[in-house]
């Protein structure tokens, strides 16, 4: 039996649905702010987000605090538009903290940053592997002195098979359902073809709002690509949490694998 949601199709704007779905700005800005000042004893002040997307996380970070600022990198110009009128306007004199670039994540430099953050899988994007380590060189040169680059991942078995995870999402507006469909995987390159979707009320849907065509690396495989490339204590958190609302990641070697995982990484580029 299909699900009963409550907001039209009409209204729907993909973006902010993503963001209703996906992201937790308030949890990956305090996550990062922690994990810096665990290892520098100070608050970070500079803030660079690859894959911004929305810049949901650069304009919460300069929200939080006075003198912290945000460089915030995507090559999807229409997106960063969106970002500008829907997050970064609404935050008044604030905003000029926050700097959008429409700019390829490879190509920037400067100015140096104490967090660079590739959240949302992003970094799978690259492939083969040598342009994954050509990413990470390129972080390594971006980072202040005690800088940490933070990125996450996801894996376990069902990342490997053909699946469809439906779910229902509360907004302001009305309930909606999410649906991340894992149309391909081959396990001779671990290339796997993604899609989400979107449902609605009255069974409209929005089939492919968002596609991705990535390489899903192991844990293992990110680690050993960042020491490769220069970075220092190289950490994977896991999450020890089993409330699908709730999260509790910590550093970890060795855990039982599962249908499904998601791990950050956290790199120092120097002290």
């Amino acid at each position: 039996m299909a699900k009963k949601y409550t907001l039209p199709r009409k209204y729907a704007d993909k973006l902010l649905l993503y963001e209703l779905s996906l992201q937790d700005p308030a949890f990956e800005v305090e996550f990062a702010v922690r994990q810096y000042r665990k290892r520098r004893g100070r608050r970070p002040l500079v803030l660079r987000e690859d894959f911004c997307g929305t810049a949901l996380n650069s304009c919460r970070w300069v929200a939080e605090h006075r003198e912290a600022r945000a460089i915030a990198l995507d090559l999807d110009r229409s997106t960063l538009d969106w970002a500008h009128t829907h997050n970064r306007a609404p935050l008044a004199g604030a905003s000029k903290r926050v700097d959008l670039r429409h700019q390829d994540v490879r190509a920037v430099t400067r100015p140096k940053a104490d967090v660079i953050q590739a959240f949302n899988f992003s970094s799978y994007l690259f492939n083969p592997l040598p342009e994954l380590m050509t990413y990470f060189r390129c972080v390594r040169r971006s980072l202040a002195p005690g800088g940490i680059f933070m990125l996450d991942g996801y894996g376990g078995w069902d990342s490997q098979q053909i699946l469809k995870e439906p779910r229902t999402v509360k907004s302001p507006s009305g309930t909606f359902g999410y649906v991340w469909d894992q149309a391909d995987f081959n396990p001779i390159d671990g290339l796997a073809l993604c899609h989400i979707h979107f449902e609605f009320k009255n069974q409209k849907k929005w089939k492919q709002a968002f596609t991705y065509h990535w390489r899903i690396y192991s844990p293992p495989e990110i680690r050993d690509a960042l020491t490769a490339t220069g970075f220092q204590n190289v950490t994977i958190l896991w999450d020890f949490e089993d409330d699908e609302d709730a999260s509790d990641f910590r550093p970890a070697k060795q855990v039982d694998n599962c249908p499904g995982w998601i791990f950050y990484v956290i790199a120092e580029g120097s002290s």
